[in-house]
């Protein structure tokens, strides 16, 4: 097994160095180009002062430029720091707490950016400014070797989803980032002719992601900046595309394209949805397109990695919140308030062990002590395991809310909305007024199409009997608001549609 992801891009640039691995949008790289430029960038960064220990922040979202200050970063022997464009108004917050001596940043990130942000070097990725050094001038430094390192050793910090409070630094270590890569290879199966698309929505975990396991696998991985149907069907039948992956709702969208069967999709070997569970009204629309082309979802978070996965087919698919059955890597079980585990069947938080579990919350230890207990990640999900395994999620533990005694768990509420015609995005929240909490749905229609708001509460009444349809209010959005991990930003709704 290789000791890391940097002895995987130097292999790959001695082994297949004219093979594409990376594309950008039109900026395309062999894997000799990548580690030239890794090393490159990671010789800018000991020329100005960076060594083993020392915190990155990256906060670009445009080309090559942070794939490669993520790996440059390790490369020199810091852990990069991801900041995520949701998390940019925190940006000044986020480089004093995780103590980051150097930030690359982007056209994005710039007006939070000013001298003295970071005490050592500021690196502007897309283009010279007024206030960092061009990305492209610290390339040219002479290349030189990774820094040794451990495998328990920080290889980066992410930031959580930040679905039930503000987002938290996780550190992860570089056996984490290696296992990330296998479970991923294990998943997708993945493979050296694989070409992988990948929408980033501005979310740098997301984006650099994908990497692990092209690199493991010697595959290339192609990127678009932003979802837009159209270019995704362009780009499959362009870069000839075996491997994508989307959200529920972009699925939706690109199911609904008129010119869909003009593109020349044949490339694809296997589709994924990714971030939530897959509505099965979704799950038929794919199916009936693709005929028998593999359909896998996933579930996965941010300090455990990838955790369940499985194909649509599957007969336990049609369960009410089901995400797959655990890796044979992962061990996960179910445990009450009082951290008894709970036998099949019975609802509690999904907890789970495994070699991609995070070392933990940077700087937080009381955080850390209460997520991190005997080994296993509690993860804040709410779920339950089947008697053949099957795990299914229920929602956030803090989305659950009561209606006349009863507990409501709003991801059933949302599997029956997705069957509602025009639907794309739904969210079902029990927002706040005095001590209780009022039923609202949030909707996203697809394009060119209307919601019928009654039957929209007609819905809820049907998935949650003990709500009456008049009760629920509906509200009509161009689009559900996400977190930098791209899943519905449920606590962000509820604040907003708050009465005061």
């Amino acid at each position: 097994m290789p000791a890391d992801l940097l002895a995987l891009v130097q292999n790959n640039a001695v082994n297949q160095p004219g093979k594409t691995f990376l594309v950008v949008e039109q900026e395309r790289l062999t894997f000799r180009d990548f580690a030239e430029r890794v090393a490159g960038l990671a010789g800018g960064l000991r020329v100005h002062g960076i060594r083993s220990g020392d915190r990155v922040g990256i906060a670009s979202y445009r080309g090559v430029g942070p794939i490669i200050a993520y790996y440059a970063a390790m490369w020199a022997g810091a852990t990069p720091v991801l900041v995520s464009a949701a998390l940019l108004s925190d940006l000044a917050g986020i480089l004093r707490r995780t103590r980051c001596v150097a930030l690359v940043y982007g056209d994005e990130a710039h007006p939070h950016v000013a001298p003295g942000i970071v005490p050592r070097l500021l690196i502007a990725a897309e283009g010279a400014d007024d206030v960092g050094v061009p990305l492209e001038t610290l390339l040219g430094a002479p290349l030189v070797e990774p820094v040794p390192h451990g495998p328990d050793d920080s290889a980066s910090i992410v930031f959580s989803a930040g679905t039930t409070g503000p987002p938290k630094p996780v550190l992860r270590s570089h056996a984490n980032l290696l296992w990330d890569a296998i479970q991923k290879v294990m998943i997708y199966r993945l493979g050296f002719h694989d070409v992988w698309l990948y929408i980033t929505p501005r979310n740098l975990t997301a984006l650099v992601g994908p990497t692990h396991p092209s690199l493991l696998t010697g595959s290339t991985y192609v990127v678009i900046e932003g979802f837009d149907p159209v270019r995704v069907a362009e780009v499959c039948a362009i870069e000839r595309v075996t491997q994508l992956t989307l959200l529920a709702g972009q699925w939706t969208e690109l199911l609904d394209l008129p010119q869909l069967r003009d593109f020349d999709l044949s490339s694809l070997r296997q589709v994924a949805a990714a971030a939530s569970h897959v509505p099965e009204d979704v799950q038929r629309r794919l199916t009936e397109w693709f005929g028998d082309l593999p359909f896998l979802q996933v579930y996965g978070t941010s300090e455990a990695g990838m955790i369940a996965a499985m194909q649509a087919g599957d007969p336990a698919a049609a369960q009410p919140g089901a995400v797959g059955r655990p890796l044979p890597t992962v061990q996960v079980r179910i445990v009450g308030d009082d951290g008894r585990v709970l036998p099949a069947g019975e609802i509690g938080e999904v907890a789970v062990r495994g070699p991609g579990v995070a070392l933990g919350y940077d700087g937080l230890p009381d955080a850390t002590r209460r997520a991190f207990v005997d080994g296993y990640l509690l993860t804040g999900d709410l779920g339950r395991l089947d008697g053949t395994g099957v795990l299914a999620l229920l929602g956030r533990r803090s989305d659950a809310f009561e209606v006349d005694g009863r507990l409501i768990y709003p991801s059933i509420v949302q599997e029956a909305l997705f069957a509602v015609r025009g639907v794309r995005e739904a969210a079902f929240v029990g927002v706040r007024d005095g001590s209780e909490r009022r039923p609202v749905v949030f909707v996203a229609a697809t394009r060119g199409n209307e919601v019928d708001v009654e039957a929209v509460r007609d819905a809820v009444h049907r998935a949650a009997p003990v709500i009456a349809a008049a009760d629920v209010e509906v509200v009509l959005l161009p689009a559900l608001p996400r977190t930098a991990a791209g899943k519905v930003d449920v606590r962000r709704l509820a604040d907003e549609f708050r009465p005061r």
